[in-house]
This record gives structure tokens, C-alpha cells and sequence, in this order.
């Protein structure tokens, strides 16, 4: 490991970027456990975290003067921020795609100007397997800049190449010490696209099957690949990327445990109770990638990394949340 010794984050000044959020929710959970004093900002969306060591900030991500004021005197920047959707918001347009820029460079260039005196700031960036070109096998992260990326991820793939880059290179100028992980798709509790047209599978599926859809139906033939991950499975790995290996080298992150679509509905049917339902597949309808799954090597040497959340539970407690939000 390059990082040196493991950071004691006790105590420690940090900033969660986008802690409304799937993941900078669990991320904020995940400092606040390790002693943390954590800044969680929010914008639109009230925040979802209330524990301890916890201060709820509410700023636009998309203000230069707003990053720079929430990343002065930190030691961490967590950048959870984002503009996220699945295949109908990948396909449909480019909000997701440049917003998500537009915040990434904006923070980091914040955090660069930001840090705690006598120490480089460091940075958690979170990427995404967009950054791929299309594969049929379990890809390593220096795949990642080979060629484009898969066609209807070009946009977004490419703007997290940028984000990648841009953080490698005030990482070599010693601005941060940065610490890029790349994980699949992300599910979990506190979900605030679910039940949105811009909502991933999983949660768009599972509102779907709570709202009575009978038959369920599935876009494509459900022979499609992807690799689910819990949201704390992935918080844990980004708080232990900053804290091991800070040196911009990019981490897959992923369950390991890559199901089909048709599974992942069948788990979906499970975890509900409504496995009564039939299911429907209809291939006219548009799919994105076909097959989409990385290899975690890397995450396990570097930070000891084990997924812990099997998507069976997973699913069990996101389903309870969403139904404890709807009062049922």
C-alpha cells in the first residue's frame, strides 16, 4: 500500500458533498461510526442523517463560492455529488452527463484551495464503471481508458475520464492526495430517485412492484449482466480508499456477485412478498449495455475489501425503507 499508515479519521474535520444522497448518506453514516466531524451538505433535498458528530450545511454544489466555502479547513472532501439516473436517463438526454462535471471539477479545484495547515487535503472521488468500453468480461481498471466507452455511456463515461484525470493531475501538483474508486451500480435505503423516471433498475422495479404492476414488466429479453452493490459496501471502500491509498490510482468496486436482469426482478418479486406476480419482458424497448461487470482484485489487496451486504438482504431493507416512506 502506498498511503502509508491507515488515517485515524477520529476527530477529523470532513466533507461530504451530496450527503441528501444513495451514497453520501451512508457515506456520512460511515465517518460519523469512525469518529469523524463530518460536514453533509444539502441543497434541495432536507437531510436524511441525524446522529452525532454530524453538521448539515445547505449550499449549491454548482457555485464556485459554495465549494469553496464548505471544503475551507477540511482534511477529507468526500465527493458524493452528482447527477445519477439509469438506462431512460442515461439515454434520454445530457443533464446527468455535464452536471456531473461541472460539480467534480468545481469541488476539486475547491478542495485544492482548501486543507487543514501542514497537510494535503485529501480527496475521495467517486467515478463509475461508465468509464469502460463495452466488454464481455470482468474488466480491470486499466481498461478504463481504452478507447471510448460503451456507445450510450460516451457522455457521461467521458466526463468521468475527465474528473478522473483532473484529479490525477492536481493530485501530481500535490494539491490533494486524491483517491478515485469506480463502483458498479449502486442500491440501497435512501434512494431519493426511486419511484422517479430517472430511478436505476433495482428501485424502479421495486416501486413498480409496490405501486401493483401485474404483470411486471422488464425492458430487454432480461439477459442483460450487471453487478449490484450495496450503498454501504461502497461507503465503506471509498472511506477506506482515502484513507489507504490516497494516490489516484482508480479502485473497482463491485458485489462480485453479477446476477441477470431477469434474476435481479425474480430477487426484486422475493424481497417484496409478490412473487405471485408474473413477469413480462418486452425487447423493443431500449437496454443499455448488455454486460457490465469489473474485477475487484484490486480493491481486495489495496483495502482488505469484502462485500458484506448479499443482494437478497439488500434488497429486504431497501424495500422496508421505501415502504416505511410511503407509511406503509
Amino acid at each position: 500500500m502506498t498511503g502509508g499508515e491507515p488515517w485515524n479519521y477520529r476527530g477529523l474535520p470532513v466533507l461530504v458533498a451530496g450527503a441528501t444522497g444513495l451514497l453520501g448518506s451512508h457515506v456520512a453514516e460511515e465517518l460519523a461510526a469512525r469518529g469523524a466531524w463530518v460536514r453533509a451538505t444539502w441543497h434541495s433535498r432536507p437531510p436524511v442523517v441525524d446522529r452525532p458528530g454530524v453538521e448539515h450545511v445547505q449550499c449549491d454544489l454548482g457555485r464556485l463560492d459554495d465549494c469553496l466555502s464548505v471544503c475551507d479547513g477540511m482534511a477529507a472532501v468526500f465527493m458524493c455529488s452528482g447527477i445519477v439516473g439509469g438506462g431512460p436517463a442515461i439515454l434520454g438526454g445530457t443533464l446527468s452527463a455535464t452536471r456531473t462535471l461541472v460539480l467534480g471539477t468545481q469541488l476539486l479545484e475547491a478542495a485544492a484551495a482548501a486543507g487543514t495547515a501542514g497537510e494535503t487535503i485529501r480527496v475521495g472521488v467517486v467515478s463509475s464503471t461508465t468509464v469502460y468500453p463495452l466488454s464481455g468480461q470482468a474488466l480491470d481498471e486499466e481498461e478504463g481508458f481504452a478507447g471510448d466507452p460503451f456507445e450510450d455511456y460516451f457522455g457521461l463515461g467521458w466526463c468521468n475520464r475527465a474528473i478522473e484525470k483532473t484529479a490525477e493531475f492536481l493530485h501530481r501538483r500535490k494539491a490533494i492526495r486524491a483517491a478515485i474508486i469506480r463502483p458498479t451500480a449502486i442500491y440501497g435505503a435512501r434512494d431519493p430517485r426511486m419511484g422517479s423516471s430517472h430511478a436505476h433498475v433495482l428501485p424502479a422495479l421495486i416501486h413498480r412492484v409496490e405501486s401493483g404492476e401485474t404483470p411486471l414488466t422488464v425492458w430487454g429479453d432480461g439477459g442483460a449482466v450487471r453487478d449490484f452493490v450495496h450503498a454501504r459496501d461502497v461507503a465503506r471502500a471509498l472511506v477506506d480508499a482515502v484513507a489507504l491509498a490516497p494516490d489516484a490510482v482508480p479502485i473497482n468496486v463491485g458485489s462480485e456477485c453479477p446476477v441477470t436482469i431477469r434474476q435481479a426482478a425474480e430477487a426484486v418479486l422475493a424481497a417484496t412478498g409478490r412473487t405471485e406476480v408474473p413477469l413480462s419482458f418486452d425487447p423493443s424497448k431500449p437496454t443499455t449495455i448488455p454486460y457490465r461487470v469489473v474485477s475487484t482484485g484490486r480493491a481486495r489487496a489495496r483495502l482488505g475489501f469484502v462485500p458484506r451486504v448479499g443482494l437478497e438482504e439488500g434488497l429486504r431493507e431497501t424495500v422496508a425503507w421505501y415502504r416505511a416512506q410511503q407509511g406503509g
